[in-house]
């Protein structure tokens, strides 16, 4: 059976968005968020954050950013999983003039979780000790 061209080139297509997609969106399940080496005294346990789910929820930027003038102009293909670049730390460090590491991850987690609940709309903890469980 004779395929024409332009079904072969329609497919590749399919096949390349589709993987583009999914390198994309791979980074799932329970993200360890634990960054010790930035904090004197260890006062609570690591994070154990649901990546997955909050994909479901919310836009990338929403969280992964770079500011410059006011504008996020975080390029999206830099949203691959174990790049090192879009981890909080490279920007949101102890001496930095951003905001630090720790209010930076309380600012953007339980920010959104607040708002959300105002919205009465399902929501992610609030509290110390159901996020940094012992």
């Amino acid at each position: 059976m004779n395929k024409s061209p332009g079904v072969d080139i329609v497919l590749m297509v399919i096949i390349f968005c589709m993987a583009a997609a999914a390198g994309l969106w791979s980074q799932s399940g329970i993200v360890v968020i634990d960054n010790p080496f930035h904090y004197r005294q260890k006062e609570r346990g690591p994070v154990l954050f649901p990546h997955e789910k909050h994909l479901m929820q919310t836009d990338c930027t929403r969280c992964h950013h770079r500011y410059t003038g006011g504008l996020n102009v975080l390029d999206m293909e830099d949203l691959t999983p174990g790049n090192s670049r879009i981890r909080c730390v490279q920007c949101h460090t102890e001496k930095s003039s951003h905001l630090r590491t720790r209010e930076a991850y309380h600012s953007q987690c339980m920010g959104c979780h607040r708002q959300r609940a105002r919205q009465n709309k399902k929501t992610g903890p609030r509290m110390c000790a159901q996020c940094h469980p012992k």
